[in-house]
């Protein structure tokens, strides 16, 4: 579990960063990337209706989103604000899929402090 500082809780943050982030697309996440001046990184995660309505697997992609994350974060230059937004083919992707959806985001963005 993220610890609570490094999350993204407020509506209005989640709408400021999908109207000046920069959008990053794969097959089953959208990425949502803003360059703040801070020490840390901020990440959200959204699983919508679309994805699929039964809050259960709604509830479970976003625990894969989160579980990938955590994995990865340490690697990640501070001060970024990332959304992740999960698309209907996340349901039957692995975790290790979607981690590797985001490595090549982070990897293209410029992203790792590796």
């Amino acid at each position: 579990m993220l610890p609570q500082q490094e999350r993204l809780r407020f509506p209005n943050d989640f709408q400021e960063l999908r109207r000046q982030g920069r959008r990053y697309n794969r097959p089953s996440l959208t990425m949502v990337l803003l360059k703040e001046n801070s020490s840390r990184c901020l990440a959200g995660f959204i699983v919508s209706k679309k994805v699929n309505n039964r809050a259960v697997i709604r509830n479970l992609v976003k625990r894969r989103f989160r579980a990938a994350y955590a994995e990865i974060r340490h690697l990640l230059a501070p001060g970024y604000i990332i959304l992740f937004i999960a698309h209907p083919s996340a349901i039957q992707v692995v975790q290790q899929d979607i981690q590797d959806q985001m490595m090549q985001v982070f990897k293209n963005s410029s992203l790792l402090s590796c």
